[in-house]
C-alpha cells in the first residue's frame, strides 16, 4: 500500500511539468557517478526514476564499479546531456579527471553537475565548460533542464549543436521540495488551531 502511494506520488511529480515532446526529439541522458563509498548512488536512482516517469531515456554509469568503455562509451557518445553527480570532494576531484575523455567521446552534449559540491564549485566547472550546475534538490532541476534543452530554440530547431549554447534558467540551489513540505506543516498546523476552536473538546 505504501508502495503504491509513493508510485502516485512520483506519478504526480512527473505530470506536474509540462512535456515538450522529447520523444519526438529523442533526448537521450547520462548521469555519471564517479565515487559514493562502495554503496549504491541515490544522486543516480533518484534523478533517474524522475526523467524515466516523464519519457526521458536515461543511461546510468557508476564509474567507481566499471570503467568508461564498451557499452558506456556508447551511451556517452549518443548522449544529449550528460551530468556528472557531485556528492563529495572526492566525487568532484574524480569526475574533473573523467571529464577529458568525456568530451572527447562526445563535445557537443549539454554538459551539467549536480549535487552538494558543485555549487560550491560553480566558478571552476564552469571554465572546465559545464552549462548547467544544479544543487539542493536536483532532481526536479534536471527534469526541466532535460525538457527545455528539448524545446526548439530561438530558430525553430532543437538540435544537438544547439544544446551547449543554451544559457542556464534552473536555479542552481533549489530548495522547491522543503518550501512544499513547509507549506503542508503550516497548512496542517492552521487547520488544527481552527478545529480547536470549533471543538475545544477534541484532542488533535
Amino acid at each position: 500500500m505504501v508502495g503504491a502511494a509513493r508510485r502516485r506520488m512520483r506519478m504526480a511529480r512527473a505530470a506536474a511539468v509540462p512535456q515538450f515532446g522529447m520523444a519526438e526529439f529523442g533526448m537521450k541522458v547520462v548521469l555519471i557517478s564517479t565515487y559514493e563509498l562502495g554503496r549504491q548512488p541515490f544522486g543516480l536512482a533518484s534523478p533517474a526514476a524522475w526523467l524515466r516517469e516523464a519519457g526521458i531515456e536515461v543511461a546510468c554509469l557508476d564509474l567507481s564499479r566499471s570503467l568508461l568503455s564498451a557499452d558506456p562509451v556508447l551511451s556517452v557518445r549518443a548522449a544529449d546531456l550528460i551530468a556528472f553527480y557531485l556528492p563529495m570532494h572526492t566525487a568532484t576531484r574524480l569526475a574533473v579527471e573523467t571529464l577529458p575523455r568525456v568530451r572527447d567521446l562526445n563535445p557537443r552534449a549539454h554538459l551539467c553537475f549536480y549535487g552538494l559540491y558543485a555549487p560550491l564549485n560553480e566558478t571552476y566547472l564552469r571554465r572546465l565548460g559545464a552549462q548547467t550546475i544544479l544543487g539542493g534538490e536536483f532532481e526536479e532541476g534536471l527534469t526541466q533542464l532535460v525538457q527545455r534543452l528539448a524545446t526548439p530554440d530561438a530558430s525553430g530547431t532543437a538540435t544537438r549543436d544547439s544544446l551547449r549554447e543554451r544559457a542556464q534558467l534552473e536555479p542552481v540551489i533549489s530548495m522547491a521540495r522543503r518550501q512544499k513540505k513547509s507549506l503542508i506543516a503550516s497548512l496542517s498546523k492552521s487547520w488544527s488551531a481552527a478545529s480547536r476552536r470549533l471543538r475545544p473538546e477534541i484532542r488533535l
